[in-house]
């Protein structure tokens, strides 16, 4: 064979080890793995710290509505103890008070529904963004296609034990937030 025909064979050659390995990456499975969102959610420690503040500001809610609802019930005790003395007009104008100070109580609790509510949610949308960051970045560093969600909704109906990356995930989150928290 000539030198001409070798250069023409190493140059197939290359080229089919190419088509080869394209077609092999090509058809590969794709590296797939899932959790079970529920227990991440659960045992993320950015998760148990929010709740406690969250219950925290519940505590001090609830115990602005007891100091309300204890000076109501103060100023009601007081009526009925005072009501024999009482003239028709100063009778009608306790009552009005006191119907103003229920009425008010019940339009505090109200709106506190409504901010604990809206608080609740804040909290859970900034600690699912804090899981689908670490999520995604965790599937891009170990080579990840696709991480499914596991949940009581039935994304997924079966996942094989050995693709469940719950566990692996978990530790790296946590590692991660005490690392941010300790940085602060």
């Amino acid at each position: 064979m000539n030198k001409r025909s070798y250069i023409i064979i190493f140059s197939l050659v290359i080229f089919l080890s190419g088509i080869i390995s394209y077609g092999v990456s090509k058809f590969t499975s794709p590296k797939i793995g899932y959790v079970r969102s529920g227990e991440l959610v659960k045992n993320f420690e950015g998760m148990k710290e929010a709740k406690n503040i969250y219950k925290s500001k519940m505590e001090k809610w609830q115990a602005n509505i007891d100091t309300l609802q204890g000076d109501y019930r103060s100023a009601v005790s007081k009526y009925t103890n005072d009501l024999p003395g009482l003239s028709k007009k100063e009778k009608e104008e306790r009552e009005l008070y006191l119907g103003k100070q229920e009425q008010g109580i019940r339009d505090y609790v109200k709106s506190l529904e409504e901010k604990a509510k809206e608080e609740d949610e804040k909290m859970t949308q900034a600690v699912l963004n804090q899981i689908n960051s670490y999520i995604k970045e965790y599937g891009e560093n170990h080579g990840y296609d696709v991480i499914l969600g596991l949940t009581q909704e039935g994304n997924v109906l079966y996942g094989n034990d050995s693709k469940d990356i719950t566990e692996d995930l978990l530790k790296g989150i946590n590692d991660w937030y005490k690392n941010k928290e300790e940085q602060k």
